[in-house]
Order: C-alpha cells, then structure tokens, then sequence
C-alpha cells in the first residue's frame, strides 16, 4: 500500500491534500486459528465442511479472530502487540514476548484496538506517574448502532460519535523505569467524533485498520467500513477501507476511500484488515 501525500502551503499553515492510494497489495494472512473451508461456485460454504486447515486443498479462511493487532513502540527496547483483549509485552526488543496479566491493566478491561501515536495536549495534560505514548481512538466495537447483529434497527451513518462515557486505554511507560503501563480513561476532552463520510456506513471498524502521525503533527487513520445496507441483505463484510485525517486525534475527517469494494465480487469480504506507516523520506505511507 503506496499513499503519496502532498502538502500544500495555505494562509492557515500546512494542510495535507486528500488522501489518494495508488495500490492494495495482498500480503497474507496473519492468522492460522481462523476457520477454515471450501467455498462454492457461489460464494458460499458448507458449514459441515468448515474443518480444514490452512494450507490444505481447496481451504478459504471463512472466519477469523475480530482484531488485528496493533504493534505499539514504547522504547528502543519495550514493545507492545494487543488484539483480541490481549496485550502481549517484550522488553528486549521483540526477541521474546510474554502476556500481560489483567492485573496490570484492571479487571474486565476492554482492551480494543485502534491506537495513535499521544497528541500533544494528551502528553502535556497527564499529571500521573505514567508517560502517555499511544492514544486509543476507536469509537465503537466495530458495527453502527443497532447493525450487529442482524435483524436490530439498523441506520446507515455518514457520521460516527463515540459514547462520552466511553472507557479508553491508552499506552506508555511508567516514569520509573521501562514497564508498560495502561491508563484507563473515561471519556475524552471533547467526544471523539468521525464524520464526512461521502455515504452511509453500516460497519465502522477502526480496529480492523491502523493510524500514524504526519511530519506536520496531525495523524491520518484507514478505516474499515461497509458502505449501504449490505449487512441487512449480505451475509457478512462487503468491505471498503477509508482514510480519515485529523489535528487532535479527536475531530476526524474524511478523507477519500483508499479502497472501494469491488461491485462485481461475491459476497466475500472487499479490502479490509490493514495498516499504514510513515516512511523515513516524511511524506510516504
């Protein structure tokens, strides 16, 4: 996935041009523990048959776990990779990694997906014992309101809002020394709103994509969405990936589709699971 980004110089400073791809390559599964089975001529499977394993004759991943990890530097040597509420720790630099106990994190927490590098005032503002390097920035599990599952009063949305008493963890260091150390927050300064959206969306999965931060500051996030009402009448995940950019990590605007969901398809899911980073030459993800 190749984004050049170009910067054009206006009386309110720099302002980055609308976000345009130029490819979406394949590059594999990441996950062996998904399942596994033949589809028909259709699009279809047969749920007796969903018993293969990766690799075998004719196995198409039918269904795998809901998030993808985001991989998180703390330190030269501290790292951090979550997915699937749980957050996997190395110290030394990615050579062994160990799981991180709930207890370091609270009991029942929610530990999603979805992260950028800490904004500015959340750097500034945070008065604990704990340096704040990540910023959660997902605002629902993964679906609009009332779309998952099937069947609940569905409304496609053009603009998604997080619950002001939603629980967020953000990630960083403990100013002590070089442990990881999550920080539950509820709510933010201002609802972490996502709007612009050139068509309503049904799926709205931030934990399905990944953000960074531009040379100027601000931050740009791909996110998986489904546009229409193809969750009431499909069987799953007619996906499109959609790139969004913001100033604070709060107020995010849409930017341009980064991949369309090909009409012409089955029902099998479009682009979706994906990542983006910031090249050293400063204007390449």
């Amino acid at each position: 996935m190749e984004l050049l980004l170009l910067l054009a110089m206006t009386g309110a400073g720099v302002v980055a041009a609308p976000a345009t791809f130029s490819s979406l390559t394949l590059v594999g599964e990441r996950w062996d523990n998904g399942v596994w089975g033949p589809l028909d001529a259709e699009g279809h499977s047969d749920p007796a048959t969903r018993t293969l394993k990766r690799g075998d004759p004719g196995a198409q991943l039918i269904t795998s776990p809901q998030q993808s990890p985001d991989l998180l530097r703390l330190s030269a040597t501290t790292v951090l990779c979550t997915a699937n509420d749980t957050v996997f720790a190395s110290t030394d630099a990615g050579r062994s990694w160990e799981v991180l106990p709930y207890g370091s994190v609270g009991r029942g927490a929610q530990l999603g997906s979805g992260y950028i590098p800490s904004p500015a005032w959340l750097r500034q503002n945070e008065s604990s014992t704990m340096q704040p390097l990540w910023m959660s920035v997902q605002p629902v599990d993964a679906y609009v309101k009332g779309c998952y599952p099937r069947g609940g009063n569905c409304s496609a949305a053009t603009s998604v809002t997080a619950d002001p008493a939603k629980q967020y963890f953000d990630w960083g260091l403990s100013k002590s020394g070089e442990l990881p150390q999550a920080l539950r927050k509820v709510g933010r300064r201002s609802p972490n709103v996502w709007h612009g959206l050139p068509a309503g969306v049904t799926e709205f999965c931030t934990s399905c994509g990944s953000g960074t931060q531009l040379a100027d500051g601000s931050f740009i996030y791909l996110v998986v969405v489904q546009f229409g009402s193809d969750q009431l009448t499909a069987p799953c995940c007619n996906n499109s990936v959609v790139a969004f950019t913001s100033t604070d990590g709060l107020d995010w605007k849409y930017s341009s589709t980064a991949g369309p969901y090909d009409e012409r398809r089955l029902w099998q899911e479009g682009p979706n699971e994906c990542d983006v980073v910031l090249l050293k030459d400063k204007k390449t993800l």
